[in-house]
């Protein structure tokens, strides 16, 4: 268990940061359809972070909490953000 830093900077960054979600998502016993539904998430964090931030920074990291396997994702980057969460929520 522990925590993996990974800048994103190029577009080969998402490639690895998708493979050690995914890598991290099976050592922690998580079914296939998981494995890939976290490794989609970070993939498309790592995009974006990528496209419209400058690129950033994916920290990865696993732990057991009561018993269970935690993955936690975190993605900071240096875009603008969004300006208005509200309509960015809204369907459509």
């Amino acid at each position: 268990m522990g925590e993996m830093r990974i800048p994103i900077l190029k577009d080969a960054d998402v490639v690895l940061a998708r493979r050690e979600a995914r890598d991290m998502a099976r050592q922690a016993g998580l079914g296939i359809a998981d494995q890939t539904r976290l490794a989609t998430a970070v993939s498309e964090l790592a995009r974006n972070a990528l496209q419209h931030g400058g690129g950033g920074e994916c920290v990865l990291s696993d732990e057991v909490d009561q018993g269970l396997a935690v993955i936690r994702v975190s993605l900071e980057d240096g875009g603008p953000g969004i300006e208005d969460i509200d309509l960015a929520m809204t369907d459509g």
